[in-house]
């Protein structure tokens, strides 16, 4: 995606700056990209390695080439760039740590398990589900006709309040970021978005965030 693109996105979402939240976005963009392009080959490596002979039973015909993940240095630098920011002696030195801490108690949760058919079925479930949605949003997208939902990315459900703690403390917040910069570039689409929110939010005076919606519901945004 076009950083701009993204730039221009996030700001008439949210009515920030994506480099208020990023102060070095090129670094932040580069460094996420880079974690993708390491972090899952790792990961796949890492677990052929341990389980490799029971990956091949539960998943015959599978070889070692389909299942790793890699994507060539110099490719990704050309395609990407190389403004990212490695991991450093201290991730390599905890990384080198969980691989001698034993697997139980309270490190149980660094073993890796292979997925059971049936958990795999469901990946596979969702991950159509989730491209057919995408090719449709594109479609929609091209026709001009595109119209996304508001819903809670983790939890798949429309967003309303009080249905994940997560989604009304990042309210919270983005009403408070947004209040300092005393609303400068909120839309009235953002503003009805905020103000319905906490509408229909049982007690928002809990929040602590009394004043700033009050400075929101004197606010006029000018198109």
């Amino acid at each position: 995606m076009s950083k701009d693109l993204l730039e221009r996105a996030f700001q008439q979402t949210y009515g920030l700056k994506l480099r208020d939240i990023f102060p070095r976005l090129d670094l932040a963009l580069g460094t996420y990209r880079y974690s993708i392009r390491t972090l899952i080959p790792e990961l796949t490596k890492a677990a052929w390695a341990v389980k490799g002979k029971e990956i091949k039973k539960l998943q015959p015909g599978v070889s070692r080439r389909r299942f790793l993940y890699n994507l060539r240095q110099a490719s990704y630098e050309k395609e990407w760039g190389a403004d990212y920011q490695r991991p450093g002696p201290g991730a390599r030195f905890l990384a080198f740590l969980f691989r001698l801490i034993p697997k139980y108690g309270p490190f149980k949760v660094f073993a890796f398990k292979v997925p059971p058919p049936e958990v795999e079925r469901m990946f596979e479930i969702s991950f159509d589900a989730a491209a057919d949605r995408n090719r449709l949003s594109y479609a929609q997208a091209k026709q001009g006709e595109l119209k996304l939902s508001n819903r809670d990315l983790d939890t798949g459900r429309r967003v309303s309040p009080g249905e994940y703690a997560l989604t009304d403390k990042t309210y919270d917040k983005l009403l408070r970021m947004l209040a300092e910069k005393k609303f400068d570039g909120v839309t009235r689409e953002i503003r009805a978005n905020i103000l319905g929110f906490y509408d229909r939010m049982k007690s928002p005076d809990a929040h602590g965030i009394g004043v700033q919606l009050d400075a929101l519901r004197a606010y006029a945004p000018v198109d």
